[in-house]
Formats: structure tokens, sequence, C-alpha cells
């Protein structure tokens, strides 16, 4: 009975002591005032005058502290997540946006290379073949083939297609070994 009895006493506290910790998260997450006084607000110093200082009337503090009742912080809900339309909008206007900053220049620059390089990783290309396409075009700039901002964009464009030409697109499901139904 000595050994059953530690046990028992162990799984109580265990589950006592779990059940503690979920409650401190959830009242922590809530944003709930752990239970305790409320703490008065602090003592200003006494401020020291000599002639010539320029008193300052301050707004009284009321030093009655109240019943234990503290304001809890606003929560800020998050917007709704929008439509469809309006995330594809949206995501339309970044392409726009980088593209625009590409041709608003007169000159290719080391600003040109990143945003082609941001609209690629935002496309989700990967950071290996942004790389390899804009490393292309950086010998290309160099070799002085390309020379003005809309010519950089065909030749990406013209790189980007060539890559898919021969790519297989067809959709292949795969069976998992995990869900497939078989009993044995």
């Amino acid at each position: 009975m000595g050994i059953e009895f530690f046990f028992l006493i162990l799984a109580v506290f265990v589950v006592a002591f779990g059940i503690g910790v979920v409650l401190l998260n959830r009242r922590k997450s809530v944003g709930q005032p752990a239970p305790g006084r409320p703490t008065p607000p602090p003592a200003r110093p006494p401020v020291a005058q000599s002639e010539g200082d320029t008193l300052v009337a301050e707004p009284e503090v009321d030093s009655e502290v109240d019943s234990g009742v503290e304001d809890e912080p606003a929560v800020e809900e998050e917007p709704p997540a929008g439509t469809l339309r309006e995330r594809l909008a949206k995501a339309r206007s970044t392409f726009a946006g980088a593209i625009a900053g590409v041709l608003g220049r007169s000159a290719i620059t080391d600003e040109s290379f990143d945003d082609l390089e941001t609209l690629d990783l935002r496309a989700d290309v990967g950071v290996a073949i942004a790389d390899e396409l804009l490393s292309g075009l950086r010998v290309k700039v160099a070799n002085k083939e390309i020379t003005e901002p809309s010519d950089l964009l065909d030749a990406l464009q013209a790189e980007m297609t060539k890559r898919l030409v021969g790519s297989d697109r067809s959709l292949k499901i795969v069976s998992w070994p995990i869900l497939s139904n078989s009993s044995g």
C-alpha cells in the first residue's frame, strides 16, 4: 500500500499542477490581471524650490485606489481577411509596383536587380532559381547586351518562358502508403 499511495499522491499533484498551468496561461492570454492587491500610483518626489523657479500647475492625481477593479486593455480585433478578389488585387498591385520601380529608373542599377529579386521571391520562384535568373541577367548587363530597364524585364520574361517550355506541368496524384486502405 505504501508505493501505491505514493503514486496516487504524485498523480494528484501532477494533475493539479497541469490545471494550474492551463489556468495561468488562459489568464495571460485573455489579458486579465493576476489576482492581488492593486498597486497605488507612485508618489512624486518633493521638488525643492529656489528663487527664480517657475511653478507649473499639474493636474491632480486621484489618490484613492479603485476597489480592485482595473480596466482591461482593449483587445484589437484583426481585420477580416478579405475576399479572394481583394487579396489578388493586393498581390497584383505589389507586382505592378515592383515592375514600375524597375521601369521608372533611367538606367539599370543595383536597385533594379533588388526589385526583380523581390518580385521573384514574392512570386514564390525560389531563392536558387531567382539567383540563377538574375545572375544571367547581370552578365548580360555587364556585357552591354541589355542597357534599358524595359529590355531587362523582357529578357527576364524570355528566360522564364524558356525554362517553362520543356517542363512537365501535368498534375500527378501520388498515392501515399500511409493513406491507402489496406488490410493486412
